[in-house]
């Protein structure tokens, strides 16, 4: 771990100015405010983890007594910059983690949950318009917001950026219905 090394390096995003990666492994994402510049330039802020040196991996990952909050990740897979959004794909947590304002301080907690009730929660609901499992995707094209929910085969889509912890999806693709979750939608 550090400030300009990574372990599992798997999604980045760019909105021109400011540059994101999710950092699977160690369960992090590094933010630089500015585009790097020169090789080997140290991130300004991590999240996921308190500092850039933590070695808390899989964060949340375990019982279910284990505490959780907005401000942990477990095996973030993708991330994506939405005007001054940023958001976190929480593959391990299932769940879709977004900050409403830019990030200024390592380790800051989220402000909005998708795929469960709370920061807190870290369950394995029955299939529905609300929870997710094993979240990988991120999408926004300035009206719809989608999510690819590998877990359940399926493509949540919103009509609208969500606002809510636990907003409900408005419609559902690879599935007849939000209940439903087999591969191939029970075909072949």
């Amino acid at each position: 771990t550090g400030t300009n090394r990574f372990s599992e390096p798997v999604a980045m995003d760019s909105d021109g100015t400011r540059f994101v990666v999710a950092d699977y492994e160690t369960s992090r994402v590094l933010i630089w405010n500015s585009m790097p510049t020169s090789s080997d330039q140290p991130a300004d802020i991590v999240l996921g983890q308190n500092d850039f040196f933590g070695k808390q991996v899989n964060r949340g990952k375990g019982s279910t007594t284990d505490l959780l909050n907005c401000g942990d990740l477990s095996l973030p897979i993708d991330v994506k910059i939405v005007g001054n959004k940023l958001l976190v794909s929480d593959y391990g947590n299932n769940r879709v983690l977004i900050w409403n304002t830019w990030p200024t301080t390592n380790g800051q907690a989220a402000n909005t949950v998708l795929g469960q009730a709370n920061c807190s929660s870290k369950v394995t609901t029955p299939r529905s318009q609300t929870s997710l499992l094993n979240p990988i995707g991120l999408f926004w094209d300035g009206s719809h917001f989608a999510i690819a929910d590998s877990g359940n085969h399926r493509i949540l889509i919103w009509n609208s950026f969500p606002t809510s912890d636990a907003q409900a999806a408005d419609q559902v693709l690879g599935q007849a219905n939000f209940t439903t979750g087999a591969v191939n939608s029970g075909g072949i």
